[in-house]
């Protein structure tokens, strides 16, 4: 490693905190979401009619599980990435940003973001001597 590339790394370090930060949001943003979801169901009208779904009349219970699922993995990986762990910049973290690819237009910058510090880290790991290995 260069000189230049050692003098970058903190700042790899502070993209990580940042980007546990953004998840930890989104991640109570989608628990808070759930809560209203379901207090929403559980308030409707009983003549009302239900709106379209394609489990009509469970939709309300399915889609806070689904979010707070989501949710919580997501919380769990900003947690792990400021602590920068080395199994969250691998394959898990790598699925999370393309998952946030797909909602667009947040998600995508968000994920693009994500994409390019992991792959940041992953150079910089890669090229990192081995333990007792002296240069």
């Amino acid at each position: 490693m260069t000189n230049n590339e050692l003098k970058s790394l903190p700042v790899l370090s502070w993209h990580l905190l940042f980007l546990g930060r953004i998840y930890a949001f989104i991640g109570w943003l989608g628990i808070i979401g759930s809560v209203f979801l379901l207090i929403g169901g559980l308030a409707a009208q009983p003549g009302s009619p239900p709106p379209p779904s394609m489990f009509p009349g469970v939709h309300w219970i399915i889609a806070p599980v689904l979010l707070v699922g989501w949710s919580t993995i997501l919380l769990n990986f900003s947690k792990d990435i400021t602590l920068e762990r080395k199994w969250t910049t691998g394959i898990r973290g790598f699925c999370i940003a393309l998952f946030s690819l797909i909602s667009v237009p947040i998600g995508t910058a968000i994920g693009l973001y994500t994409l390019c510090v992991l792959f940041y880290y992953k150079r910089y790991d890669l090229q990192a001597p081995e333990a007792g290995k002296t240069a």
